[in-house]
């Protein structure tokens, strides 16, 4: 029996049999453990426990990306016990939030969805403007951005607190921070109390017709590089509505970025 549960394991996970055979106490008291121990687990919390004993989920990177995935598929409880682990590992919030994005930005799915955002932009005039450096920059923030909306997608159990946040930064500053602070309050840090604002704002964006590609292509449009037409060292007020007037955006686009949209 042993033997098969190891011929079984080795087919899952695609390690040689003879590791199996090697950590089999160890996969034997982790599985004891959750079955007969006070805590209680499901089908991919105990899948995941497994693949510790078996040494394959050692790597650091490796417990982000199953954080990711436990995040992202609403498992809580796995998310909740790996999550803690890290904790007691010596890590911070920071440091998860920053191994999950690292994960996002590195998944094929998202990329892929980046890489097409990037080429859609091919055919735009502002975008042919663009150095070929600030080209390069600008598809790394893409998908960069889309990292980061998973991230806060897969760490917050209730995202749309973001939403009401990022609505209150719009129309109402004083609600805003008091929201904030009863956030960071509660034990969020201003790190993904920012990223969380940040995917809000993406979110917002979407509803009304303007993806995350011009949004990021208006940032370096109205950066000081393209810009600062006097060479001030800044980009004024009026140099900035200049810049996004000349824009290859549609009017709806352009009232959002110049702060007229309603």
């Amino acid at each position: 029996k042993a033997r098969r549960i190891s011929e079984a394991l080795a087919a899952l996970y695609g390690v040689p049999l003879k590791n199996i055979n090697r950590d089999i106490e160890a996969i034997v008291k982790t599985i004891y453990g959750f079955a007969f121990g006070a805590e209680k687990t499901d089908v991919a919390g105990l899948e995941f426990a497994i693949g510790e004993g078996l040494g394959i989920i050692k790597n650091t990177s490796d417990k982000y990306s199953a954080l990711a995935k436990a995040g992202e598929n609403g498992n809580e409880e796995k998310y909740d016990r790996m999550y803690d682990n890290l904790l007691e590992a010596g890590k911070d919030e920071g440091d998860i939030k920053s191994g999950i994005k690292n994960y996002y930005r590195t998944d094929k799915d998202v990329k892929k969805e980046g890489s097409k955002l990037f080429s859609d932009l091919e055919d735009n005039k502002t975008f042919k403007s663009l150095k070929k450096e600030d080209k390069s920059k600008l598809e790394k923030d893409i998908i960069s951005s889309l990292a980061t909306e998973k991230t806060v997608s897969a760490m917050v159990r209730e995202p749309d607190v973001f939403d009401e946040l990022y609505e209150a930064l719009r129309n109402n500053k004083n609600l805003y921070n008091q929201k904030k602070k009863e956030l960071m309050a509660s034990g969020m840090s201003e790190s993904l109390i920012d990223d969380g604002i940040e995917a809000a704002r993406i979110s917002y964006m979407k509803s009304i017709g303007i993806d995350v590609n011009e949004y990021l292509l208006y940032k370096i449009a109205t950066s000081k590089k393209y810009a600062d037409t006097n060479n001030s060292g800044g980009v004024s007020k009026s140099e900035k509505t200049a810049a996004i007037n000349k824009m290859d955006l549609d009017e709806n686009a352009k009232r959002f970025f110049n702060g007229s949209y309603k």
